[in-house]
This record gives structure tokens, sequence and C-alpha cells, in this order.
């Protein structure tokens, strides 16, 4: 299935063809990425606290944690698979829709690395294989924060023309805020790891006979916490990031045609398997 960018591709009927426009807006692929991403966690954190067997509780309020047990994690791995592929097609589109103006776009690799990421995150979970889970979950946040950090930078440096002010601005803001978040749960992870080497007790949850909010260290418990608020302002950093683009890819379109080629003597030679190219071509249109 070929496809390119265009604003009014024309086409024309061909003798013993009819060729059938398709077109469809950048801005709907970004719009069912954000839809689907956050309809995932909200019906994972609301299946979680409620269904679950292992009930999702304070302060373990993590986004993997809310994706880790059935149903909830059907629903992740469900949800989850197709944004991150809409992801992906979301940073193809950006990324063309700049080259096209010539402004050497960057970070494409790293957004489609953060969108693979994001995938193993749905595919596999915390209580299944939490070494493949955590690679996963940090090659999503690390390249997503770089991703936008490379995009904000190349956007200034290069005065690449906006639809929105306001827009762009929340994209800077973005690019500043994402990797302090990030720096600060890279501070606290290691300040969790020394109390744990010291006897602390950092897993409150298989402990069912004690709810999180008995720990014998409130320390361990506000860091916990801190951790999990910290990792949905990223998230919600990272959407109001992509939520900026909208005005930008509005103007995109994603054009293709579907050929159907009929020989020159009709069904008559289809059954005497007188075609000598496929019956329905998919072709790249050229403006």
């Amino acid at each position: 299935l070929g496809g390119t960018m265009e604003h009014h591709p024309h086409w024309t009927d061909e003798q013993h063809g009819q060729h059938s426009r398709h077109t469809l807006r950048g801005d709907t692929a970004l719009c069912a990425f954000m839809a689907l991403s956050l309809l995932t966690f909200v019906a994972t954190y609301a299946l979680s606290l409620t269904v679950d067997v292992h009930k999702l509780h304070s302060p373990y309020l993590f986004l993997s944690e809310s994706i880790d047990y059935a149903p909830s994690s059907c629903v992740g791995s469900f949800l989850l698979s197709p944004a991150c592929a809409l992801y992906a097609v979301t940073v193809y589109l950006r990324h063309e829709q700049l080259d096209s103006m010539g402004l050497m776009p960057r970070g494409r690799w790293l957004g489609l690395a953060a969108a693979l990421g994001g995938h193993g995150v749905a595919a596999f979970q915390v209580h299944n294989l939490f070494v493949v889970h955590y690679a996963a979950a940090g090659v999503f946040f690390a390249g997503t924060t770089l991703y936008v950090m490379v995009c904000a930078r190349h956007e200034r440096r290069r005065a690449v023309p906006t639809r929105s002010r306001a827009c762009s601005t929340i994209r800077q803001l973005a690019a500043v805020l994402a990797p302090l978040l990030v720096v600060y749960a890279l501070v606290i992870g290691p300040l969790l790891i020394s109390r744990a080497v010291h006897g602390a007790d950092i897993d409150y949850k298989d402990d069912e006979d004690r709810p999180a909010s008995a720990s014998d260290d409130p320390v361990v418990y506000a860091y916990v916490l801190s951790l999990a608020v910290v990792e949905l302002a990223i998230y919600f950093t990272f959407a109001a990031y992509f939520a900026s683009l909208l005005p930008e890819l509005q103007v995109v379109r994603i054009c293709f045609s579907v050929t159907r080629h009929m020989p020159a003597h009709g069904t008559a030679a289809i059954a005497g398997g007188a075609l000598s190219e496929p019956f329905i071509n998919y072709i790249a249109p050229h403006s």
C-alpha cells in the first residue's frame, strides 16, 4: 500500500480500469492515538481498583501496576498496542511534514523506538516478566523524552513555521518539564534501593494483612507515592506535547488509491488465466 502526503492529488480514469481515491487527515491518526492511550488507562485504573484479584492500592498507583493483572491487563494489551502503532504513525507523519518543507527533521527513530517500547509494556506485564517490562518502559519513557526534546530544539533552532503560537509554547515547555521529571524519578529510584539495602520493606502489596498506609517506614511510602505521581505527570506532559501538534497535522493528508484493472477481454480473460498483472494494484499517487 503506497501513500503520499498531498493536498490535492489529481486522479484520472484509465481504460479498462478505475481509480478510487482515499484520503485520511493526519490529525485523525493523532486524535485516535491520544484517545486510545487515554481510554486505556482510564479503563485499566477503574478495573484494577475495583475488579482485579490483586487490586491496585496506594502507594502503588503506577501505570504498569494498572495493567498488571486480568482483566485490566487484557484491556491494557488490547488498547495500548494499537495506540502505540498510532504513535509511530504520528511520528512518521510529523517527520514527513517537516521533510516536505525542507526543514531536515530530527528524532524520528527515537519516536519509533519509543512506540516499540510501548508495545513491550503492553505485552509483558510486571508479574510475568518484570525485567522485560521495565526495560520496555525505559525505552518508552527515555525515547519519548528525547524525542520531545530533540523535536522542540529543532523547531526552535530552525524557526519551524507553526499554526499556533500557544501550541508551540506548550511543546517548548514539555521539552523542559519532561526531562526534569525523569531526572527526579532517577534520583528517587536509588534512594529507594538504598532503603531496601538497609532493611526497609518497599513491597507492601504482597502482604495482604498489612495495608500500605500502615507502613513501618513513612519515608519509603512517600518515595513510592511520589514516583507514581511523577510517572503520571510525565505521561500527561507527553500528552500535552502531542496534543499541541493537532493544528499542524490538520493540514496533512494521507492519500492513496486502489486501482481495479480489467483486462481487455473482460471476465472471460480472467477465467482463462490471461491476466498479466494482479487484479487489484495499490498505487502510490504523485502530485
